[in-house]
């Protein structure tokens, strides 16, 4: 985005309440931080909601098409294919893409998927505002991303019409959904926002949506199978959310109440998501714990140290599962029955923070849960996965600490194939 359209952040100090923060004369068309909320509200935790849910239950079943098709037709001895995270990086943000923007966008640039995870793999040289020419492919596949994505806009403009809307639905093929038609609006009557400026509000909006659960997705299906014991518990759990009626063949909205599924995703990302958390001091000087922190000035809190907080989290019996590894059952507590149940209470609101808090958490964390456990669902069900992990574990990289969940440092090589019997329809 360019300085001009920029500075429109840097002077909207209204806040992102409906009414106006006392004493703020941004115009009410200008107030793209209240504009923005409530358009990504609205989307992911109000009426676009379950919409969203039901797109991408259908595109998952194009994502097992297209492995299923990489298997081959019949059941064989496996190959190893690649790498594990590339069926993500590359299938899994295919999926996501469909779900919220449509066909149009794949259709102009099927490349897509590659450069968004390559400019991904390049957000340290942004972070450190790196010159472009000691980090040119970062700067090379952003440029491009955005143009991409301007394109399209471009393209859905001269090509929609009303009628092509499914109200019901909420979906119509050229711009995906009501949540970029309205953005077209919304942010186009902003002061100094032209073409250029909206492409790269979108694509940050297509990178929000698509970066952490991306990751946090392959981190849960990762660590299902890479345990033996837990896939065969994760596959009952799968079992028994079977329904033939659902778009998918899978109730989604009973998976994601599973216990051992949760405890799953919820220990996923104490571990594997890392972010900086800012506020600003607006009203008065802020004093914490005689720190002072003056008015105007702008606080970074980490997820980490609460993360990793030993007081706040079971390491089981005589502390054999630290914090600093994977454990599926932490948060599962032992029941009369010899049963489990899954506990993530408000007890914890403080120290579980991975979408951040107050009125700025993430809205998007009620979909990512979603399409993180129905992908593993869908793979669990479907195929038979067999990776090559290196003892003690696939380190984490560390270079993006501060943007959200961590990716693998390494390549995770694996074999797949269909399973000779079951899965999804």
């Amino acid at each position: 985005m360019n300085e001009k359209s920029s500075r429109t952040y840097l002077l909207d100090n209204s806040g992102i309440g409906h009414e106006p923060t006392a004493g703020s004369s941004v115009k009410p068309h200008n107030r793209v931080g209240f504009l923005n909320h409530h358009l990504f509200a609205d989307f992911l935790t109000g009426p676009g909601f379950r919409p969203l849910t039901t797109r991408f239950e259908k595109e998952i079943m194009g994502f097992k098409t297209r492995i299923l098709d990489m298997c081959g037709s019949e059941k064989k001895e496996t190959k190893r294919t690649g790498d594990f995270f590339e069926l993500f990086t590359q299938e899994l943000t295919r999926t996501s893409l469909r779900a919220t923007c449509g066909p149009l966008l794949l259709e102009l640039d099927p490349d897509f998927p590659r450069r968004f995870w390559i400019y991904n793999c390049g957000l340290p040289h942004f972070l450190r505002r790196i010159p472009r020419l000691f980090a040119r492919e970062a700067y090379e596949a952003r440029d491009s991303l955005v143009a991409s994505v301007k394109l399209w806009h471009t393209a859905a403009r001269l090509r929609f019409e009303p009628r092509y809307v499914d109200e019901a639905a909420d979906v119509d093929p050229f711009w995906g959904c009501n949540f970029f038609r309205q953005r077209q609006e919304s942010l186009g009557g902003i002061d100094n926002y032209d073409a250029d400026a909206i492409a790269s509000e979108d694509f940050g909006a297509i990178w929000g949506f698509n970066h952490n659960v991306i990751l946090a997705a392959f981190w849960v299906s990762y660590e299902v199978f890479r345990d033996h014991a837990l896939l065969s518990r994760v596959e009952n759990e799968v079992a028994a959310c079977a329904d033939a009626t659902k778009l998918s063949g899978i109730d989604v909205e009973k998976l994601v109440t599973m216990p051992l599924l949760q405890s799953i995703w919820v220990e996923t990302l104490r571990l594997r998501v890392h972010i900086f958390m800012s506020r600003k001091v607006t009203q008065a000087d802020l004093n914490i714990n005689n720190w002072l922190v003056p008015r105007d000035n702008v606080v970074f809190v980490s997820s980490t140290p609460a993360h990793m907080d030993t007081a706040s989290w079971s390491c089981g019996p005589d502390h054999s599962h630290p914090l600093d590894e994977f454990w599926a059952d932490r948060f599962l507590v032992p029941q009369s029955d010899g049963t489990a149940a899954f506990r993530l209470d408000a007890s914890m609101s403080g120290s579980w923070i991975p979408f951040g808090g107050g009125v700025q958490m993430c809205p998007g964390r009620h979909f990512a849960k979603r399409e993180a456990l129905l992908t593993c669902a869908v793979l669990v069900s479907c195929f038979d996965v067999d990776l090559a992990v290196p003892d003690g574990g696939m380190e984490m990289d560390w270079s993006t600490c501060g943007t959200g969940t961590l990716k693998p440092k390494a390549r995770v090589p694996y074999s797949i194939n269909r399973k000779e019997h079951g899965g999804v329809n």
